[in-house]
């Protein structure tokens, strides 16, 4: 998933993914 930090609201965008995502019961952690 990639959020560009441009996009107006991106941090918002990315909050309400993640909350999204952990409330499904995905896991959520560092790529690299």
């Amino acid at each position: 998933l990639c959020v560009h930090g441009d996009t107006p609201g991106a941090a918002r965008i990315a909050a309400r993914v993640r909350e999204a995502l952990e409330a499904a019961g995905t896991g959520i952690g560092a790529f690299a």
